[in-house]
């Protein structure tokens, strides 16, 4: 994408455009608000996350947005698969749709 042009090209419009550029995944990077913004637009398939044996103190959230007031307003999601890599271990996430 870095090569052409996509000036204009909202998130939303994103995936039809690509698809006729014939892209058929899209690896997205970025911080909490990239990630929620395509989260809230239903465009996530999967999550990939990887979680590594360290703790550390304060830092950002995975995804920007309103704070949850209970568990039950969590955004939640299923497990589709894990794997161990090296110290690491690989979650593969599918987010819950709104209904």
């Amino acid at each position: 994408i870095r090569d052409r042009d996509v000036t204009g090209v909202q998130t939303c419009a994103l995936p039809i455009w690509l698809g006729g550029e014939g892209v058929l995944q899209v690896l997205v990077e970025g911080g909490p608000r990239v990630a929620a913004s395509f989260h809230e637009q239903e465009l996530v398939d999967r999550y990939v996350l990887h979680l590594a044996p360290a703790l550390m103190g304060a830092g950002r959230p995975a995804l920007d947005g309103a704070a949850t007031d209970t568990i039950a307003d969590l955004r939640r999601g299923t497990i589709v698969s894990t794997r161990r890599l090296g110290d690491d271990i690989e979650i593969v996430l599918e987010p819950g749709r709104t209904p």
